[in-house]
């Protein structure tokens, strides 16, 4: 189940006066998807990407908001259709377009997730795009695969590629390393943020994968909430902040503090 919810956020949010004089609430799972939702290890501080877009968009539209916080994801798939329904939450952000019925979505993506490719240094040029990687020997992390967030047109090539399951990134390296695979694919973070660990790190490249893998981000409204009327001016202020880069921005410099808190102990 946590290859669903690993790469899911959720969150509830409240408007200002309009809606029963309380914040416009949303919630996060159990915040192990950095650069989404994470912990910084050095003062147990809250972070995430999805929440920092969130807040310049509810500053734009004048929102207050408030989280909600699921303590597992095992916790978050049980309680979270209900909490849909009985009111208690009032908006979810999830990579795939779920619980038809319960939500209306966006029609703008809150934020785009790109994977990368790892290779031996300079066996493929960078970008690269899947069709380049067509009879060589594949992997992919194994917490990325079955997940309804990954794009139709990736789902439709994988059997293709046939592509093997990768423990974790650690593998993935040492598996390239032994000349066991010639490429593996997983998120950028991950891939950053422990190939710096890697002592023959000067061997390995990271390149861009130029095809959708993920679905994006979106972000949406339960159908009972009170502040569904605010979808419109809410979309209005994601695609605002998407024009200006933010997005890219936030999530670069969520990335970059993930990786820089990692030797803080628990």
């Amino acid at each position: 189940m946590f290859k669903y919810w690993g790469f899911l956020l959720c969150f509830f949010v409240t408007c200002n006066c309009s809606a029963e004089n309380r914040p416009f609430r949303f919630a996060v799972n159990n915040v192990t998807s950095p650069p989404y939702a994470w912990i910084d290890k050095c003062n147990g501080e809250l972070h995430g990407a999805v929440l920092d877009i969130l807040e310049k968009v509810f500053e734009g539209v004048d929102i207050a908001h408030e989280n909600v916080f699921y303590r597992s994801d095992a916790e978050l798939v049980a309680q979270l259709r209900n909490d849909l329904i009985n009111g208690k939450i009032d908006g979810v952000v999830l990579p795939a377009r779920t619980y038809v019925g319960l939500v209306s979505f966006t029609d703008i993506a809150l934020l785009e997730r790109n994977p990368v490719v790892v290779t031996r240094a300079k066996e493929m040029s960078s970008p690269i795009n899947l069709l380049d990687l067509k009879g060589r020997r594949g992997g992919i992390r194994s917490n990325e695969l079955g997940s309804s967030g990954l794009d139709p047109s990736f789902v439709s090539i994988y059997e293709e590629l046939k592509l093997s399951n990768v423990t974790n990134v650690r593998s993935g390296f040492s598996r390239l390393l032994n000349n066991e695979l010639d490429f593996f694919i997983s998120g950028e973070l991950v891939v950053k943020g422990l190939l710096w660990e890697s002592v023959k790190s000067k061997d390995l490249m990271v390149s861009e994968l130029t095809d959708k893998v993920y679905k994006p981000l979106y972000l949406a409204i339960a159908k009972n909430s009170p502040f569904l009327g605010d979808l419109p001016a809410l979309e209005t202020e994601i695609a605002s902040v998407r024009k200006r880069g933010l997005e890219r921005l936030i999530y670069r410099n969520n990335m970059n503090h993930w990786i820089s808190q990692r030797n803080c102990a628990k």
